[in-house]
């Protein structure tokens, strides 16, 4: 099996550390608005904190709340990234883009000056 080489064009442009920090970020932003309703909803069902034996209600709301919330979550992560996938031809038209879009600005800049 064949492995296939890594893109160029990622590494030249820092594209490692920039989307390390993005998935770092996401993972941050993602906890901050999860967390919230899932203890709301451990609230509603009856769930108290340090019983040796749980309520059935809160039991339900534990089962609920790590078992369909967390896979749909997943399936719904999975459809948005293979909606755009962002190959290595790609990824490179994008940033020619942005250095013509950069370079048209400074031309802007530097004709009002």
């Amino acid at each position: 099996m064949t492995q296939k080489p890594p893109c160029r064009a990622r590494f030249r442009y820092g594209i490692g550390d920039i989307g390390f920090s993005l998935m770092i970020l996401t993972k941050k932003v993602v906890t901050s608005v999860a967390f919230p309703p899932a203890l709301l909803l451990l609230d509603v069902t009856g769930y108290v904190p340090d019983v040796t034996v749980p309520e059935p209600g809160a039991l339900m709301g534990i089962r609920f709340t790590i078992r369909p919330i967390p896979a749909v979550l997943l399936a719904l992560g999975i459809v948005f990234a293979n909606k755009d996938p962002l190959d290595c031809e790609r990824f490179a038209s994008v940033v020619v883009e942005l250095t013509e879009r950069r370079a048209a600005a400074r031309g802007t800049i530097d004709a009002q000056s």
